[in-house]
């Protein structure tokens, strides 16, 4: 049964050209991507957002360290991006082994300033969507990256556990959710599925106070909560996608709200919903 319906969504932000990442900066103001390449930056009781600048590329998932410096997925530069408060842009990491990142798609940052980044591979067709050619990568704060798990499918939204001793990691055309265990060293000791969502593609992931997950899904329009011992509860679905419309990444605000915002690919707008339980701590450090 389904715990939400969209009288209990809110819009606070329009006017956004198609939106896959955001997430909140330290000081609460919430940071958006879009397919020309914008970075926009609201505030909080202002629904137009503001364009920090542009990449000329497609923003995908994105991040904020402690300084306010965006660190974005650009799949049409094929790096991660820093963006300043001024606006300018830099690339902060384009290639692990040699090469160039494929399609750079969601970034999260340990309390060491190691950035953890899903490469979801090739995209030259529908068919590539399936190949498992998806990778998770270990930026550090040297900007050297490295490669720590390949042969994954798709590979799109990242959250780590308090202690950072779990990533959990989605696997979108597989329709399920790993969790990696990170050792001490920062090297990967292994994972399996989490969960399994059949008939779904999920994209976006957040970690809550309570130790739940979650995810969005891109298809069908809606939002899920893996609960600790790992059952999958129904938080709201937009039949119609009218409101939740390719429903992409996730974010809390830092102040532990329990008011989940979440972006729509298939629309110009950022969405809002009171879930009952706030986010976990968002992680800030200095790079």
């Amino acid at each position: 049964m389904m715990r939400y319906t969209m009288w209990d969504v809110k819009v606070p932000y329009r006017g956004l050209d198609h939106s896959v990442g955001l997430n909140f900066g330290p000081d609460g103001r919430l940071y958006a991507g879009g397919e020309l390449g914008q970075v926009y930056v609201m505030e909080q009781g202002t629904e137009q957002p503001k364009e920090l600048a542009r990449t000329k590329g497609f923003v995908g998932g994105l991040l904020v360290d402690e300084q306010s410096n965006v660190y974005a997925c650009d799949s049409g530069k094929h790096a991660v991006l820093r963006i300043t408060q001024a606006g300018t842009v830099e690339t902060y990491c384009g290639e692990v082994n040699g090469k160039p990142f494929v399609l750079p798609n969601y970034n999260i940052l340990d309390d060491q300033g190691n950035m953890y980044l899903t490469d979801s591979g090739p995209q030259s067709g529908y068919a590539d969507y399936w190949r498992t050619t998806g990778r998770l990568i270990r930026i550090s704060p040297d900007r050297k990256a490295k490669v720590l798990l390949h042969d994954l499918r798709f590979p799109s939204g990242l959250a780590l556990s308090a202690d950072g001793t779990k990533l959990f990691l989605v696997e979108s055309s597989a329709s399920d959710v790993l969790m990696v265990h990170v050792e001490r060293d920062g090297t990967i000791g292994g994972y399996e599925v989490y969960a399994n969502l059949p008939d779904t593609v999920p994209e976006g992931i957040a970690l809550d106070q309570e130790g739940g997950l979650l995810v969005s899904c891109y298809r069908p329009d809606q939002i899920v909560r893996i609960t600790p011992d790992r059952r999958v509860e129904l938080l709201i679905r937009d039949d119609t996608s009218e409101i939740l419309n390719r429903v992409t990444n996730i974010a809390y605000p830092p102040d532990g709200s329990a008011r989940l915002h979440f972006a729509n690919m298939g629309g110009w707008h950022i969405g809002s919903l009171d879930v009952g339980t706030g986010g976990a701590k968002l992680r800030y450090p200095a790079l």
